[in-house]
């Protein structure tokens, strides 16, 4: 057998337990750290670029402009994920609503500390409690990826319900997102399927909140797989699809079949 030198390449941060796994299981002889780089340019750039999009929108004080700039680029820690949100906080991004001036202040004057506080700001920033955690269960369990119209088929579903209520179907997926996203979803502009906007986000919603107020949005994992499944099994066991003439379900319940294909352990 011949033997061949293989070169094994790991990212990760430098608290993570990957690095730990690594550096026990196969040994680590090469380090190269980011953690020095100084990303304050790329930073306050980002942040000069969103500040000038809102004055297209409306304008804004010079005095706030420059309070804005200045506490985001310290408060973001080199974090562009931290600074996303908070730009999305100010002004999001599929409504192109900016927010008054006291309202940006607010925000400005009561920044997270870390990225675990952020989203759970983000998620407490939800107005509608309609659907709860019920959104983020459903994005974290479904295998593949929910489709939009997925998503807004599925949330009408009330496990154990006997008929299917097409009056109460949301008409637009993507403002699903938005409203009871917590802008802690994203459309692909690939496959328009929703995500998490980052793979933290999924790990932060199944352990515990940062901030008390935000645990009824937090969940395990079983539990949102559960919740799939019995919509699944709800869904399927609809009169509709008995009674219909046509070889095909009506065009109101009429949806890709991936959801169904999701992974649903009932545990």
């Amino acid at each position: 057998m011949q033997l061949r030198r293989v070169k094994l390449c790991c990212s990760s941060r430098p608290t993570s337990r990957c690095k730990f796994v690594a550096a026990s299981s196969i040994g680590i002889t090469q380090t190269v750290s980011f953690e020095s780089v100084d990303r304050s340019e790329d930073l306050r750039s980002y942040i000069s670029a969103e500040v000038e999009n809102w004055k297209l929108i409306r304008p804004i004080s010079s005095r706030l402009e420059q309070l804005v700039k200045q506490q985001l680029l310290v408060g973001s820690q080199g974090m562009f994920l931290w600074l996303s949100l908070q730009i999305e906080a100010i002004c999001p991004k599929y409504t192109q609503e900016l927010r008054s001036e006291s309202g940006i202040l607010d925000i400005i004057n009561n920044l997270p500390r870390n990225l675990p506080q952020a989203f759970d700001q983000a998620i407490l920033r939800i107005s509608d409690l309609k659907y709860g955690s019920r959104i983020f269960q459903l994005v974290a369990s479904a295998d593949p990826c929910l489709s939009l119209d997925e998503l807004r088929v599925a949330l009408n579903v009330q496990p154990g319900s006997l008929m299917w209520s097409s009056s109460t179907l949301h008409p637009s997926g993507l403002t699903l997102a938005s409203i009871y996203g917590g802008s802690l979803l994203e459309v692909d502009e690939e496959d328009s399927c929703i995500r998490f906007i980052h793979h933290s986000v999924l790990l932060h919603l199944i352990q515990a909140p940062a901030l008390p107020a935000a645990s009824p949005y937090h969940f395990r994992l079983h539990q949102a797989e559960f919740e799939l499944g019995a919509i699944c099994v709800t869904y399927l066991n609809y009169g509709v699809f008995e009674n219909s003439l046509s070889s095909s379900p009506p065009k109101d319940v009429a949806w890709n079949f991936s959801l169904l294909s999701a992974q649903c352990h009932f545990n």
